[in-house]
């Protein structure tokens, strides 16, 4: 066994994922992924994008690196994102991560010099990726309203159940 994560098995726990949240969330799942996780929220995406109503990615991980750029949407995702990656992540240089959120549409946002966005950022609760998740939310209320009749509250926190359970990726 090598040390290497599967893209497969980690987009089809993705995809459990989506599953179990629409149960309780008929508007479809909001992921929030960071690093490998990110490719794997990708990679679901390609395969079936239905019950994923929006995605921020966090820090993803360069795909070059893992050998599963081919498995990754070239396009402009059916549903909004937010991709956030810092100017010295070791993982993914923010160009490179900037081209591949251009290709699927993705909101880019520059954390600055946070490394990898993760518990040695020193972020505590990271108040700014929460907020990049309530605009990622009302984004995607704001898409809706535009074009259907359902109408989702201002308040996403009202709306918002974390799935427990869920792996940290």
């Amino acid at each position: 066994m090598t040390g290497r994560p599967s893209l497969p098995l980690w987009a089809e726990r993705v995809s459990e994922g989506v599953m179990r949240a629409q149960r309780v969330a008929t508007r479809g799942a909001v992921l929030v992924a960071h690093s490998f996780g990110c490719l794997a929220t990708l990679r679901q995406a390609s395969l079936d994008p239905a019950g994923i109503a929006g995605a921020m990615l966090v820090a993803p991980a360069d795909p070059d690196k893992f050998a599963v750029a081919s498995l990754l949407p070239t396009y402009r995702l059916p549903f909004p994102t937010i991709l956030v990656a810092s100017r010295n992540d070791p993982w993914m240089p923010q160009r490179t991560a900037f081209s591949w959120g251009t290709l699927w549409g993705s909101e880019l946002v520059d954390a600055g010099n946070l490394g990898h966005i993760n518990a040695d950022s020193d972020l505590g609760d990271w108040a700014e990726g929460l907020e990049l998740v309530g605009t990622l939310v009302q984004r995607i209320a704001n898409a809706r309203d535009a074009g259907a009749t359902e109408v989702m509250s201002a308040a996403w926190e009202a709306g918002l159940e974390v799935a427990p359970g869920a792996p940290y990726i």
